[in-house]
């Protein structure tokens, strides 16, 4: 025991010493950008120090913190070191912290490893990798291109992972749908501020490059009216994010009837204000499914308490969407979204199979509601449209058969006992309506949540797996 102790400090102080160099280091090569330096001096310091004393922290707890504050970080707040050294943004530095603390604790790569070898998505996964691989080793930005397989396996998989490893019986699934929950609450809670104080409290952190993104801290306004958009980087974003978290929050207060509605209603109401049609559609899908598959004698209810809370500006609320469908016909909306579908595919064509990988989006000009020229924008708005952009039909593939398997497999392994599991179908309902969302979204910011229900989703299959084998 004394040597394990030993050798247990020898390897903190080996890592401090490790810490130290490179602030020092850092500091030296960003003379130029000396706030920076001292921010990422400052934080190696700090996670020397936590380093030191991971061991006495619970880690459930740990992850708990984490899925509480990761969706309340500002996702354009960071710093740029340069030297084509990645973007230090608030979600990155975040996750940098859970690996380095998993580290500490011998857990990373046993993590992975479990969550692999339960072979439930592994092979939707690798093939997934495989084709955004060959994607990054064919494209004209290597470098750019592997870096973003790199990110989506230690930024976004890593949430499945933690999920599936940490969080396994009934209770740990409400701690973790808790904490999704009060997030959702309170940011729907701030975004009601913003609407009605017209400030964002989340402006004052900044963006990592005010040059380029300036436009991101200033509001949004669509016919007069604010757009509240929260942390995120759109105020479709925020809505998108809303609509994965709805059905945490339906699981959260499920025998609450009273507490149900009011969340229902604030998180809704919120969602609406965000002025997204995307968002709007997501809401209605979540409602509509949960109350057809889980709780349709509820309905009733939910329709009249939700009526009520939007009462005040229920008018207000029918003539803006109303008004957007007239201002944005089919026939503008649709030969826009043409204009868009058509100007994307004369690239794609060129490269279909693999795709450009990390390079930069052609812009189009765009036009305003009344068909005016505005100007060049390299916008898309389709998720799936882009990720063929960047990486061919293959990636499509792999990409749409991933996550469609998150559906076969739920049902493949439970059958018509899945009608009884609430917090697996609301789960599966989430990553519906996101999915359905990304039809007319390319927005990156708010998918981390999606991760989280896979995570979920494949532990639910993996405990009912051993169920089954323990009958056997």
């Amino acid at each position: 025991m004394k040597d394990y102790k030993s050798t247990s400090t020898k390897s903190n102080i080996f890592f401090l010493l490790i810490a130290i160099s490179l602030c020092v280091l850092i500091a030296i090569l960003s003379l130029e950008k000396i706030k920076a330096a001292l921010l990422v001096s400052l934080a190696l310091l700090v996670i020397s120090v936590a380093w030191y004393h991971a061991h006495r922290v619970d880690v459930k707890k740990v992850m708990l913190v984490f899925f509480f504050i990761y969706p309340l970080l500002p996702c354009m707040a960071g710093f740029q070191v340069g030297g084509g050294i990645p973007v230090f943004r608030a979600h990155r530095i975040a996750t940098i912290i859970i690996i380095l603390f998993l580290l500490s604790r011998g857990l990373f790569w046993e993590y992975f490893k479990k969550f692999f070898k339960s072979n439930i998505f592994s092979y939707y996964l690798l093939f997934l990798f495989l084709t955004m691989s060959i994607t990054s080793l064919l494209s004209d930005n290597k470098i750019g291109s592997i870096f973003i397989v790199l990110s989506l396996l230690i930024e976004s998989v890593i949430l499945s992972v933690i999920v599936f490893n940490i969080f396994i019986t009934e209770k740990d699934f409400d701690s973790l749908i808790g904490v999704m929950c009060y997030s959702a609450l309170i940011l729907s809670c701030l975004g009601l501020y913003e609407r009605f104080f017209q400030h964002n409290v989340f402006f004052w952190f900044g963006v990592f490059d005010p040059e380029r993104y300036a436009g991101v801290t200033t509001f949004q306004i669509r016919y007069g009216e604010i757009r509240i958009q929260g942390p995120f980087d759109h105020s479709i974003a925020f809505a998108g994010y809303l609509v994965g978290a709805l059905p945490a929050a339906l699981y959260r207060f499920r025998n609450n009837i009273l507490l149900f509605n009011v969340s229902l209603g604030l998180i809704g109401a919120t969602i609406i204000l965000t002025q997204s049609r995307a968002g709007l559609i997501g809401l209605i899908i979540v409602y509509f499914l949960y109350f057809a598959l889980i709780s349709w004698k509820n309905m009733i209810p939910s329709i009249i308490i939700g009526l009520l809370i939007l009462a005040p500006n229920l008018p207000s609320i029918i003539e803006h969407y109303w008004g957007m469908d007239q201002a944005l016909d089919s026939e503008y909306f649709q030969s826009e979204r043409m204009r868009q579908f058509n100007f994307l595919s004369e690239y794609i064509i060129e490269n279909p199979v693999f795709g450009y990988g990390a390079a930069p989006v052609p812009a189009l000009l765009r036009m305003d509601t009344w068909g005016f020229s505005r100007e060049y924008a390299s916008t898309i708005d389709n998720y799936y449209l882009l990720y063929t952009f960047h990486w061919g039909f293959a990636g499509l593939f792999t990409y749409l058969v991933f996550h469609f398997s998150l559906f076969v497999k739920s049902v493949l392994i439970f059958k018509v006992k899945i009608l009884n599991n609430k917090l697996l179908l609301l789960s599966l309902i989430a990553v519906f309506a996101i999915m359905i969302i990304n039809i007319v979204v390319a927005l990156w910011s708010f998918l981390f949540i999606v991760w989280i229900y896979i995570g979920i989703i494949a532990r639910m299959i993996e405990n009912r797996k051993n169920e089954l084998k323990s009958k056997i």
